[in-house]
Order: C-alpha cells, then sequence, then structure tokens
C-alpha cells in the first residue's frame, strides 16, 4: 500500500544550509509564492490528468469498435461458410501431366471428355431444404421431395467439352473440304452457346485463381524458354470427395441441361 514517507526518512538538513552565498539566501522565494507555485503546478497536473484520462478513454472505445467491427465480418463470413450447401472439400496436391484429355477426337478421347468427367445426374443435384441455405428457387419436382440445382464445376467441364465438340467439328469440315456446310448445318446454331462458354470458362478460372509457380520446360538442345505446365505440382480439391458429394445428391436423370 502506498505511503506518504515519513520525516525520520530524510536527512536532518537543518545544519546544511540549502543556498550557499548570500546572493542564492537573497533570491529564496517567500512561502506565500512558494504556495502560489504549488497551486498552480498542481492545478496543471490536473488538467493534463484530465486530458490523459480522456484521450485513453477514446482510445479504448476505438479499439473496442475496431474488434467489435472485425468480430462481425468473421462472423458474417464463418455463417456464410456454415449456411453453404456444398461441404468444405479436402484439398491434395496434383501434379499435373498430359494424359488422354490432351490428345485429339479419338473414339477413347471423346468417351473421356464426355461420360468420364461427368457424374452420374450430369453435375445436376437435388437439394431437399433450398430455402436453409438462401437459394433462390431452382426447378421443382414432381414428387415435391426438394429443387433442382447445377454444381458450377460441371457447368465449366461441359463448356469445355462444347467448345472442343466445336473445335473438332469445324476441323472434320476442314478435312473433307466442306467447311461452309458444316458450319451452316452443324455450327452456326451454336456460336451462341460457344461465346457463352468461353466467357463462363474465364470467369470461371479468375474466380479460383490458381497462383501456382510453373517453370520453363527443358527442350533437346537444352534450353528453357516455353512453359507447358507439365510436371508441375498443384493444391488441388480432391476429386474422389467432389463425386463423393455428388453421388449424395444427383438426381437420377439429367434434367434441363446447361446453358
Amino acid at each position: 500500500m502506498a505511503s506518504r514517507p515519513r520525516s525520520e526518512d530524510f536527512p536532518n538538513e537543518a545544519a546544511e544550509p540549502l543556498y550557499r552565498d548570500s546572493s542564492e539566501q537573497a533570491e529564496k522565494p517567500s512561502q506565500y509564492e512558494q504556495n502560489d507555485e504549488t497551486l498552480a503546478l498542481q492545478a496543471s497536473i490536473r488538467i493534463l490528468r484530465r486530458w490523459l484520462l480522456a484521450v485513453s478513454l477514446l482510445l479504448a472505445i476505438a479499439c473496442a469498435y475496431t474488434l467489435f467491427s472485425f468480430g462481425g465480418v468473421v462472423s458474417d463470413h464463418k455463417t456464410t461458410k456454415r449456411l453453404s450447401f456444398a461441404p468444405d472439400i479436402p484439398e491434395k496436391f496434383v501434379k499435373f501431366e498430359r494424359t488422354l484429355f490432351a490428345s485429339g477426337s479419338t473414339p477413347e478421347a471423346d468417351e473421356a471428355w464426355g461420360n468420364d468427367l461427368s457424374p452420374p445426374g450430369d453435375g445436376f443435384v437435388l437439394i431437399p431444404n433450398p430455402k436453409d441455405y438462401s437459394l433462390p428457387p431452382g426447378q421443382t419436382t414432381r414428387e415435391g421431395e426438394g429443387e433442382i440445382y447445377d454444381i458450377s464445376v460441371f457447368h465449366q467441364l461441359h463448356c469445355l467439352n462444347h467448345v472442343r465438340t466445336f473445335l473438332f467439328t469445324l476441323k472434320a469440315g476442314m478435312d473433307y473440304n466442306n467447311t461452309v456446310e458444316t458450319y451452316d448445318s452443324l455450327l452456326k446454331h451454336q456460336e451462341d452457346h460457344v461465346y457463352h462458354c468461353f466467357d463462363y470458362i474465364r470467369q470461371a478460372l479468375m474466380c479460383n485463381a490458381d497462383l501456382t509457380v510453373e517453370w520453363p520446360k527443358t527442350e533437346a538442345n537444352g534450353e528453357r524458354v516455353a512453359v507447358d505446365g507439365w510436371g508441375v505440382q498443384h493444391q488441388c480439391k480432391n476429386w474422389d470427395s467432389v463425386l463423393e458429394f455428388m453421388g449424395k445428391y444427383r438426381i437420377p436423370n439429367a434434367w434441363g441441361g446447361h446453358d
């Protein structure tokens, strides 16, 4: 506990004059002047303390407001995350390599692009309680057991496959020297769909921006100039977990189709 110092704690200063010469003694202020100065000093200290208290209080309020606001943002983020219909998909490291999907139009490659990439239900799912996730209305079912929605990644793969089909159909027309006929009969009515797919894929890539660092491949002559992306490890969603989720909510037969 704090206490004031006692008189015996200080040395006896009576034997030692405070001022060393007559001039200092003559300039010694009177008791009344000392009291006035002391009162003025105490008043200044009180004012300073009030200012410090006010500033401290304002800083405390500002810190509390900042923490509260940040907590609200985090809370909103967690709430949005929790209310999402799609679960948290685990991630895994995947090395990009050249595969069958990089080949031309062959029966095996066409099958891979068509059926192997699309799960049963063609990427559409049945959500029994869409209002719980604040979703806009989907397509209702006759049985009333839920509403039908599309899952974006399968829409993206559908679009990519559609652009591929358009390209190889045009190539086949060029090979048989009947480009105009092929375009008029097979491709002209698909143009708007292809344009849609180009922009849809662009936005999907930018939305899930992959910032993996890639390096140039080593050419036969030892030069390192071109980057092909093969042999580079990426952090990806576990595709098996994606298919497991789709299998749980897929619709028995594809509905409507992708745009």
